[in-house]
């Protein structure tokens, strides 16, 4: 009788630990993923940081004088 509750209490245990096992390797994998997008923003932003002054404030002008409908002569 004792074996019998052993073996059922060992094979919930195993069950339970292969479940938490599970879940802590869903959130590795999460974890991993936040970390990839945070490495991809960081490297956006360094990117802009040493970015010249002069072209970035061109490159907005230019964007700014694009999107502008040009006024008829009249």
């Amino acid at each position: 009788m004792f074996l019998i509750v052993s073996y059922g209490l060992r094979h919930l245990f195993n069950r339970k630990h292969s479940a938490i096992s599970y879940q802590l390797s869903a959130i590795s994998y999460q974890l991993s993923a936040i970390s990839y997008q945070l490495s991809a923003i960081s490297y956006q932003l360094s990117a802009i940081s040493y970015q010249p002054m002069g072209h970035r404030v061109e490159a907005c002008a230019t964007v700014l004088f694009a999107q502008r409908e040009p006024k008829a002569d009249g």
